[in-house]
């Protein structure tokens, strides 16, 4: 399946997951995020596929520990030996023995993989691997339209599926998701909102200026949860254009949440807001609060959770936990000089990447 960034891709392969898991039928489950780059290894995914079916089908893992005590040295083989031996005769082993329904491996996100070459290796030996498998076995796969999968993907045993955000149905399902959200926040006691807000014609409005994103809405809904007046942040979205093209309207999302934040005039809340998500942007893991405060050198005044928590629309994160990028799509945005480059909030990635490295280094020389 795949479709544009924030068009709810994500969230359906989660809900697939999670129904499949439901009914005892899931296989595996594997989501990639750009933020985790250590994750990207593709021999790395095939054992973790392996690993995770051992744990929901007896045969397979029977089928598994076959294998690995025959050959313990199947790990070092190529991509696809790894793919038939440890993935594709345990599968048709254990589906001839025991294995009953359908059995679903979902893989998030594929185009979050770092490494486009073994990105592709992966799709190629995955979808080699999984022809000669019975019906019940099936692989599930989510990805941006980009060409290297589209590439991989052009093989008669993929069926593919294109989410259409421009198709009148996305729209109302959006308009159903904002209706129930906006309704959880009218009935939250602390905010004193009239039964009729924010009315059927917002909603719709606002359905409309979302362009068929589902990241678009649920960013919305948390812009007005995490301000002190939702009604008020409600104003500042509906002040948008509604009519424009998909980039732009998440463009005026993210400038509307960013300029919310705090007074980008004032130099200090400025430079720590840049120097704070710049480090989010280039470290190889998330880092936790105290870590990002540690590696900038911030005291408990200027810590980076002051600056988190004006940003928790934008982010994941609770105190102590590592941050991460709510969606791609956000991290597009900062580091694209097209769409953001006027603005205080853009990430030269280059400059920071090597800020990040001086401050490394200088980190090792002092505590090494």
């Amino acid at each position: 399946m795949h479709g544009p960034a924030g068009s709810g891709k994500s969230t359906l392969a989660t809900t697939i997951a999670q129904y499949f898991q439901s009914i005892y039928h899931l296989g595996a489950f594997i989501f990639f995020n750009r933020s985790e780059r250590t994750q990207n290894s593709a021999a790395a995914v095939i054992r973790t596929i392996a690993y995770q079916l051992a744990g929901c089908d007896s045969s397979f893992h029977s089928a598994l520990i076959s294998a690995l005590e025959h050959d313990n040295s199947i790990v070092r083989s190529s991509l696809q030996e790894q793919v038939s031996r440890l993935l594709t005769k345990p599968l048709a082993l254990s589906a001839a023995q025991s294995m009953y329904g359908p059995i679903i491996i979902v893989i998030d996100a594929l185009d979050e993989f770092d490494d486009a070459r073994q990105q592709r290796q992966l799709v190629d030996a995955l979808v080699k691997g999984f022809t000669d498998l019975p019906q019940n076995c099936q692989l599930f796969l989510t990805s941006r339209p980009e060409v290297q999968m589209k590439s991989v993907l052009h093989k008669s045993c993929v069926q593919k599926l294109s989410l259409d955000i421009t198709t009148s149905s996305s729209q109302e399902d959006i308009q159903v998701y904002l209706k129930q959200q906006m309704l959880l926040i009218q009935q939250d006691f602390t905010h004193d909102l009239p039964s009729s807000w924010p009315g059927e014609k917002v909603i719709s409005n606002l359905s409309t200026q979302a362009a068929g994103l589902f990241i678009w809405a649920s960013t919305a809904i948390s812009f007005l949860v995490n301000g002190h007046d939702p009604a008020e942040r409600l104003s500042l979205l509906c002040s948008s254009p509604s009519q424009r093209e998909v980039a732009s309207a998440l463009d005026d999302l993210y400038k509307t949440a960013l300029m919310s934040a705090g007074k980008w005039a004032d130099e200090t809340f400025a430079s720590d807001c840049l120097t704070i998500l710049g480090v989010i942007m280039v470290a190889r893991r998330p880092l936790a609060d105290d870590i990002i405060d540690k590696v900038l050198k911030l005291d408990d005044r200027r810590s980076s959770r002051h600056i988190l928590k004006h940003l928790e629309c934008l982010l994941d994160w609770k105190l102590g936990h590592p941050v991460h990028i709510i969606h791609a799509s956000f991290a597009d945005y900062l580091c694209d000089k097209k769409r953001c480059g006027e603005e205080p909030w853009f990430i030269d990635i280059a400059f920071h990447n090597q800020r990040m490295v001086e401050v490394c280094l200088m980190i090792m020389k002092n505590e090494l």
